[in-house]
């Protein structure tokens, strides 16, 4: 009996332990889906909150295999890095700018803002790195949100199908990222999210200061002008559902424009041959940091070597827009499997170093000078006639990286870092406040929130915080080409 009693025990030993085995096993994957679900709702909600403090991201990055895993102040260094900050543009609650500043006697009549595309995906790999597999269905990321714009893009969006149904106008184009996956060279929602908070903070800023964030129309009315890319029109219609509410969103049209916005008219010609036949290089030479003039990139194999890369084709400007694709959004570090790069704090001064050293060369170069301003002068010209016509209070201009980027040298205002992704330039005009001065119009000019007015070559000699805008005009209407006038200069070879 004791020996069978022995027995038993044993065998209910056995038979407890298999049980808290089975029990166990299950249970162990269950806390591993957990906290793969966990992971991906962090990284949406990462991908769209960018007010935060970073340690909570850490813990999720850290997460990894510990063949993959990072030290936690080396993330901080390069997620926070001041340069990646400002290239990655995230507006910050609370954050401020220049814009509808106040200028004692004077009140605000006119703003014209021109804005590049927020966050694409790169078309451009290195090594074992490429662009990050990226949802692009906004009503995903909408869900996630604490922004009620952001949460209620998609269904103003759908309000403004119907509405305009019969108006024409980019039907080929969705006003917003939509597609399972982000393909190369496509908008991503948080370049969307970009321009939406962007339009927000600047209608704050103008809201009491602009009649038409006031009042409702009743008929349709032009916000903005857009090249024929879809990137730009949905960058123009985000910052737009951040500019505008509801009603007066589902008013609003853009017009489909040119490449630099010319409108053909018996006293408008829009084709410059010298310019056209300089655009497409000196456009590589600006997006993709290619040597101007010669159809090969930048190469700094010191870079390339200290980032841990391959030797290759690649400028320093491509590997910047190929890493602002997976540290922008905070979600993660470019790594692929057990693969890093080598994105030390030094490292990444130097990058951008190099790729600033490209750009301030290339805008100081004599021919992209003149090339620049004659590409942007048609563009200038309709903008100085709106900006001192009575025609509407505000218009949104969407344009190409290039684009911005050649407007900033043509107006004479120095180049010497790479633009922020979604970057705007704001053309302000004011009227003193007295009733006898009403007809000297004065402009402000800021670059990405930022007062640059007596940078603008137009405005060097105004005097006090604003520029004359019909002395500014005229300056303007004067210029010459290598002493030859424009059109004279078109044709020259």
């Amino acid at each position: 009996m004791v020996c069978g009693g022995w027995v038993y025990f044993g065998m209910m030993l056995v038979t407890l332990g298999l049980i808290f085995c089975c029990l166990n096993l299950p249970e162990s994957k269950n806390v591993e889906r957990a906290s793969s679900t966990d992971k991906m709702h962090f990284r949406r909600r990462r991908s769209l909150s960018w007010h935060h403090q970073s340690s909570q991201h850490h813990n999720a990055i850290l997460s990894r295999d510990n063949s993959a895993r990072l030290v936690t102040d080396r993330i901080t260094d390069v997620l926070q890095h001041p340069r990646v900050m400002e290239l990655c543009n995230r507006p910050q609650e609370g954050a401020t700018s220049d814009e509808g500043s106040d200028i004692s006697g004077f009140k605000l009549n006119k703003v014209l803002v021109v804005v590049s595309p927020g966050q694409t995906m790169s078309t451009n790999r290195v090594s074992h790195l490429s662009s990050p597999r990226v949802d692009c269905d906004f009503q995903t990321y909408a869900k996630y949100s604490s922004v009620g714009k952001i949460q209620t893009f998609p269904e103003v969006v759908n309000i403004y199908k119907n509405v305009q149904m019969n108006k024409g106008r980019f039907k080929i184009f969705s006003m917003m990222p939509s597609r399972s996956f982000c393909d190369e060279g496509q908008l991503t929602p948080l370049g969307a999210m970009q321009q939406i908070l962007i339009g927000e903070q600047l209608s704050k800023a103008y809201f009491k200061k602009l009649r038409i964030l006031r009042k409702i129309s009743r008929d349709s009315f032009l916000a903005a002008k857009s090249i024929p890319e879809e990137l730009a029109y949905q960058s123009a219609s985000a910052f737009l559902h951040g500019f505008l509410n509801e009603k007066q969103f589902s008013q609003m049209y853009v017009e489909k424009s040119v490449y630099n916005f010319c409108k053909e008219s018996r006293s408008t010609i829009c084709s410059c041959a010298k310019a056209d036949f300089l655009k497409l290089q000196i456009s590589k030479s600006v997006e993709k940091g290619y040597l101007l003039f010669k159809d090969e990139p930048v190469q700094d194999d010191e870079i390339n070597d200290l980032l841990g890369f391959e030797r290759g084709d690649i400028s320093p400007k491509q590997i910047i827009s190929l890493l602002s694709g997976w540290l922008c959004d905070q979600s993660s570090l470019p790594c692929r499997g057990n693969n890093c790069p080598n994105l030390t704090t030094a490292n990444l001064n130097l990058l951008f170093e190099s790729a600033d050293s490209h750009i301030e060369a290339v805008s100081n170069n004599d021919i992209f000078a003149n090339f620049v301003k004659l590409h942007t002068r048609s563009f200038l010209s309709d903008v100085f006639h709106w900006l001192q016509s009575s025609e509407g209070e505000f218009l949104l201009y969407s344009a190409g990286e290039s684009f911005l980027s050649f407007l900033v040298t043509a107006l004479d205002i120095e180049q010497s870092r790479v633009l922020p992704l979604g970057s705007r330039l704001v053309f302000e005009v004011y009227s003193p406040a007295s009733p006898r001065q009403q007809n000297k119009a004065r402009l402000r000019v800021l670059l990405n929130g930022k007062d640059v007015t007596h940078k603008v070559g137009l405005c060097s000699k105004s005097e006090g915080q604003l520029c004359e805008l019909e002395k500014a005009y005229r300056i303007f209407e004067s210029q010459s080409f290598n002493g030859r006038s424009y059109d004279e200069e078109c044709r020259s070879n």
